[in-house]
């Protein structure tokens, strides 16, 4: 089952949102109105925009049967796009941390680097949702 959404929602209630979904993959979901059957659940693509303190989101929620038939090694272009998006995050967190260092110090040394190659790890997963923002998901 994948269901497609629209949601619009304050910024600090979708933060709230991520941070708890980001330790897991998988959520359980209710349909209320529906089914009381709970359903367990992760976000697909994603898309949103940000529009002052509100945030719209535009995405998919991917029932775990389906992963549990699919590999995402299947189909076009992957697994290259799943290890693109994330070398290219990385790689956008790195230089922007490093960048801020040397404005900052005028000089760096190995210990520096190793700090601003490590909180671009772990920034990892928050500029990958920057490839699916758009200017307004109503466009």
């Amino acid at each position: 089952m994948i269901i497609k959404a629209k949601v619009k929602s304050l910024a600090s209630k979708i933060d709230k949102l991520l941070k708890k979904t980001k330790k897991e993959t998988y959520f359980t979901v209710i349909r209320k109105g529906i089914s009381s059957e709970p359903k367990t659940m992760r976000f697909g693509k994603t898309v949103w925009s940000k529009h002052g303190n509100f945030i719209k989101y535009d995405f998919l929620l991917v029932d775990k049967t389906y992963d549990d038939k699919k590999s995402k090694f299947k189909g076009f272009y992957n697994p290259e796009i799943y290890n693109m998006q994330d070398l290219l995050a990385y790689i956008s967190n790195y230089v922007e941390e490093l960048t801020d260092l040397l404005v900052d110090k005028k000089a760096f040394s190995a210990k520096e680097i190793e700090v601003v190659k490590n909180k671009a790890k772990k920034r990892q997963s928050e500029k990958i949702r920057e490839f699916y923002r758009v200017k307004d998901i109503d466009l």
